[in-house]
């Protein structure tokens, strides 16, 4: 907390004395990015048998899956001066991500089947047997799985410019707030017609409401006030809040306009 608070005072002093050299507005498509995640689960099966019931339990893994989608990017920053060379850079960003998530019960070791016989009657039983080789893969998420997710931003970068300053190239720190998020599922309506529907769930309890991570970024300079922004960042904190821990890197590619130079 100390070194926080010192760090804080330290960058306040520095941005108190810096001069504006750049002001500029960026707007961007970006390109969300997150790796597979699997989970070691136990899955405990309850079934009638003549006698009764039988509960069987089987170690099993979970893997969720996504696919990026396009979303983009805007905002506000500033290029503080420090020395002749270096400055600083901040200001305000909002981004928007979108990705695809599935959720699958992987290599799934058993068949189930009956025998024939009502299942419960004194003659009825289940059968469990080894399933056949291959992917055996059971999809449990209901629902398409897109999601969209408002993060409001805060970049801390240093940079430094070339080529008489036509490129100019920042690294640093990136803070993210989540403002809003959703995703598509499936219920199953409990009276008539006892069809299945689809929902936005928009409960922000299953992510992480703070992000940080590393940002990278480089802008070229067509003409003095119009530049071409290809940016990266990662996060360092996990994107939900479960056991499987995915971190979200995005791309993003967009124009730069600067007002002030």
């Amino acid at each position: 907390m100390t070194r926080n608070l010192l760090f804080a005072l330290l960058l306040l002093s520095v941005l108190s004395h810096a001069q504006t050299h750049r002001f500029m507005f960026h707007l961007g498509a970006n390109q969300v990015m997150l790796p597979a995640v699997d989970a070691q689960s136990e899955l405990s099966l309850i079934i009638p048998v003549n006698t009764g019931t039988g509960d069987y339990k089987y170690p099993v893994t979970i893997r969720q899956q996504f696919s990026g989608k396009v979303g983009f990017d805007l905002g506000a920053k500033a290029d503080l001066v420090v020395t002749k060379r270096f400055f600083i850079t901040t200001g305000l960003q909002a981004s928007f991500v979108r990705y695809q998530r599935s959720t699958t019960l992987e290599d799934f070791p058993l068949a189930i089947g009956f025998s024939g016989v009502p299942t419960g009657s004194p003659m009825g039983a289940v059968i469990l047997r080894p399933a056949p080789s291959g992917n055996n893969a059971v999809t449990l998420n209901g629902g398409d799985g897109n999601t969209s997710l408002w993060y409001g931003q805060i970049p801390v970068m240093a940079g430094t410019s070339f080529l008489h300053s036509k490129l100019v190239v920042r690294a640093g720190a990136l803070f993210s707030v989540l403002a809003y998020a959703s995703e598509n599922k499936t219920r199953y309506s409990l009276s008539a017609p006892y069809a299945a529907e689809t929902y936005k769930d928009t409960d922000k309890s299953a992510y992480q409401t703070f992000q940080a991570g590393a940002a990278v970024e480089a802008t070229y300079f067509i003409w003095p006030w119009m530049g071409i922004d290809l940016r990266f960042n990662h996060s360092l904190t996990s994107l939900y809040g479960d056991q499987a821990k995915p971190r979200m890197s995005v791309v993003s590619l967009g124009l730069n306009y600067c007002i002030s130079k």
